[in-house]
């Protein structure tokens, strides 16, 4: 299929660990941002809010950027499962932020 008639489809590029842990994932319309333009995002957004570029999982330093397509036409579509899993998210790393505190006080 040539770009010319390709489904419109809202895009996302997760910066994986080997594991497939996500460091970072954001989804973009390829109207507006290139691929490119959304990994520079990542790392650009990674260094601001000053996130250590490793896997905070399984501690692996080498992480690669990974294409997708998603389900969505419209980031107003997309919108509210991102946000969803954006708070799934949030909370599973509180959730690993506290198991290593209750291990580090039964050290």
């Amino acid at each position: 299929m040539s770009s010319l008639t390709e489904i419109k489809m809202i895009r996302i590029v997760q910066y994986l660990c080997p594991q497939r842990h996500a460091i970072m994932a954001a989804c973009f319309d390829t109207d507006n941002t290139t691929p490119k333009e959304a990994e520079e995002s990542i790392l650009r957004r990674l260094m601001e809010m000053n996130v250590a570029t490793h896997c905070g999982i399984c501690h692996a330093n080498e992480l690669h950027f990974e294409h997708g397509r998603t389900k969505f036409k419209t980031m107003a579509e997309a919108e509210p499962h991102l946000l969803e899993t954006e708070r799934l998210n949030r909370w599973s790393r509180w959730w690993i932020d506290y198991q290593k505190f209750l291990a580090s006080r039964n050290n």
